[in-house]
């Protein structure tokens, strides 16, 4: 993950320093779970999907998780576009 981007990205949209720590290391989950560099995948929108639906699939993301939120921004951060 390109964490100074990332970083930047949600300061830029108005976030606290606590979500900006909590969506940096969950995406950082989602790496480690899939053992997976995210920029390596991230411009695939049909792994990026099968990614998501592992995570729902196997009950991997927990409303205190939240890492298909994470995923979806990061998503939004490199590309400019929202995941649908």
């Amino acid at each position: 993950m390109n964490q100074e981007k990332y970083e930047l990205f949600l300061k830029e949209t108005n976030h606290t320093e606590k979500s900006i720590n909590s969506r940096i290391s969950r995406l950082k989950k989602v790496e480690k779970l899939f053992q997976i560099n995210i920029d390596t995948i991230i411009d695939d929108k049909n792994k990026i999907h099968e990614i998501l639906d592992e995570l729902k699939t196997k009950n991997l993301d927990t409303s205190n998780q939240n890492l298909s939120n994470a995923l979806h921004t990061y998503y939004q951060c490199v590309t400019g576009n929202n995941f649908e």
